[in-house]
C-alpha cells in the first residue's frame, strides 16, 4: 500500500484506529509520511492538562514520534497563538519546548480570575480600556503611577510584561510578542495570502441591526441576572450563550422536570422580519444563509417560502439524500437561497460560489467556523465583490460575539468567560 488516507473522526475514541497502526507497521524502522489537513481541529483556545484536551487531540498527538509530518491548515491561530502549539508539536515533537501554560503567558496578555482560584484567562476587553484610563489618570507623577502599576497587577494578576504591553497599545490587542512567535516558528510554515495568488474583489461586511422586543428584553435581563453578576458567569459559558441567542433568536427558553430545554416561539421575531426584507431587496439573486441553531432555520425556511421564495435547507436533522438535492439544485442555481446549519456545512460545500450574498441569522462562538463558513462563496476564482451581512440584536452577548468573530477573536469558550460579555447594554 501507498498511501492510507484518513479522516480524522477516525479518532474520535481517542486511540489511534487500528489500520493506521497496521499502516504504520508496514512501513518499517523509518516510518511513513503523515500529512494531517485542517490540523487546526487539533488546536487548544486556553493552555489546559493533556488529559482536558478533546480524545481526537490526544489521538492524533500519539503520532507525534512517528515518521515524517506535516500539516495544512488556513486557520493555524485563528482565535489565539496558543492554537499553534499543538499544531507545531504535533509537526516536530518538542517543537515549542516550554509547557503549554508558560507559552500561553508569553503571548497572550492574561489574568486572574478572582472568583475562580487558579484559574487564568484572556484579558478582556472592557478590562483593557478600565486599566489604560486608570494607567492615564496616574500617568503626571511618577510615584503615583507606580503605585497604580502594582494595584492593577496585584488586582488582574498581570505580570509587568503585560502592563508594557498594554500602555503601549490604545487598540485593544491580548496578543504579544508576535513577530518573536512567527521567527521561532521560521521556515517550518510556508504561509501564503489568497490575495497573493489571486486577484479577487473586495468582500463587503455590513451589519443589520435589530431591536428586542419587550418581551424579548425582559426573558434577556431576567437571564441575565439569574446567570451573571460583577465578577463571575455562573453555569457553562457556552449553555449560557446558547440561552441567551435562543432568546436573541424569538423563542422562550423553557427547561423540563429532567433538565431538557425546549423552545417556545415568542409573539414577534425581529430577525426574521430583517431577513425577509434583506432577500426581498436582492430582486432574485441567490443567497446562502448561515444559521447555527435550528428551530430558526426552519422558521425562516417556512417564512421565506411562505413570501414566494425558492429555499433549500442543509441541516444534521435532515437525511442526507435531502440535503445534497437541496445543495445541487442551489448550485445549479435552480433554487434562490440555502439556509444551512454551520454545523453541517461550514466546512467541504465548495460548489456555492455563484452566489454572491451571504447572511448570518445566527452565528456560533466559533472563530474557525466563522471563517470557514465565510470562505463557502469565495471557493476558486472569484469575479464579482462578495457581500457578507450579519443579522444581530444590538447591544446584545450576540452584537459583541460577531464583532469580535470579525476580527478572529473569540469571546466565548468552555473557560471562564468576563460577564460584561453577557450584559444587555441599555437603549440610547
Amino acid at each position: 500500500m501507498k498511501a492510507l488516507i484518513v479522516s480524522l473522526e477516525s479518532f474520535q475514541k481517542g486511540e489511534v484506529p487500528p489500520e493506521v497502526q497496521a499502516y504504520i507497521a508496514s512501513c518499517g524502522g523509518k516510518g511513513p509520511l503523515i500529512l494531517l489537513d485542517e490540523s487546526s481541529k487539533i488546536k487548544t483556545n486556553e493552555p489546559c492538562k493533556e488529559t482536558k484536551k478533546s480524545r481526537r487531540t490526544q489521538a492524533v498527538l500519539k503520532l507525534s514520534r512517528t515518521g515524517e509530518r506535516g500539516i495544512l491548515t488556513g486557520t493555524l491561530m485563528s482565535i489565539s497563538p496558543v492554537n499553534a502549539y499543538d499544531q507545531l508539536n504535533f509537526m516536530r515533537d518538542g517543537f515549542f519546548p516550554e509547557s503549554m501554560y508558560a507559552f500561553a503567558e508569553r503571548y497572550v496578555v492574561r489574568r486572574s480570575l478572582r472568583s475562580v482560584r487558579g484559574a487564568r484567562t484572556t484579558l478582556g476587553e472592557d478590562d483593557w480600556h478600565a486599566i489604560r484610563r486608570r494607567l492615564a489618570r496616574a500617568s503626571w507623577h511618577e510615584g503615583q503611577l507606580r503605585g497604580t502599576i502594582e494595584s492593577v497587577c496585584s488586582f488582574y494578576g498581570l505580570s509587568m510584561d503585560s502592563i508594557r504591553h498594554i500602555i503601549e497599545h490604545r487598540e485593544y490587542t491580548p496578543f504579544k510578542h508576535l513577530d518573536e512567535l512567527w521567527s521561532r516558528i521560521g521556515t517550518s510554515c510556508l504561509r501564503v495570502e489568497r490575495s497573493s495568488v489571486l486577484d479577487t474583489p473586495p468582500v463587503v461586511y455590513r451589519t443589520v441591526p435589530v431591536r428586542l422586543t419587550a418581551e424579548q428584553r425582559k426573558l434577556y435581563k431576567e437571564l441575565q441576572e439569574m446567570h451573571c453578576t460583577e465578577d463571575t458567569v455562573a453555569g457553562n459559558p457556552l449553555e449560557l450563550y446558547i440561552r441567551f441567542q435562543d432568546i436573541c433568536n424569538g423563542y422562550r427558553p423553557v427547561d423540563d422536570e429532567d433538565g431538557n430545554t425546549s423552545l417556545e416561539p415568542l409573539g414577534e421575531s425581529p430577525k426574521l422580519d430583517a431577513l425577509a426584507e434583506e432577500i426581498e431587496a436582492l430582486g432574485g439573486a441567490q443567497a446562502v444563509v448561515w444559521c447555527s441553531r435550528s428551530a430558526l432555520l426552519y422558521d425562516a425556511a417556512e417564512r421565506l417560502r411562505k413570501a414566494g421564495v425558492s429555499v433549500g435547507i442543509y441541516d444534521g436533522k435532515i437525511g442526507k439524500k435531502e440535503r445534497e438535492d437541496y445543495y445541487g439544485a442551489f448550485a445549479r442555481g435552480e433554487i434562490q437561497v440555502l439556509l444551512i446549519n454551520q454545523a453541517s456545512g461550514a466546512y467541504g460545500l465548495d460548489r456555492l460560489g455563484k452566489a454572491d450574498y451571504e447572511f448570518y441569522l445566527s452565528s456560533s462562538y466559533s472563530v474557525e467556523q466563522r471563517v470557514q463558513s465565510e470562505r463557502r462563496i469565495m471557493r476558486g476564482e472569484v469575479r464579482t465583490t462578495k457581500f457578507v451581512t450579519d443579522i444581530v440584536c444590538q447591544g446584545t452577548c450576540e452584537d459583541r460575539v460577531t464583532r469580535a468573530l470579525r476580527l478572529g477573536k473569540e469571546l466565548v469558550g468552555s473557560g471562564a468567560v468576563d460577564p460584561s460579555v453577557f450584559r444587555l447594554a441599555e437603549e440610547e
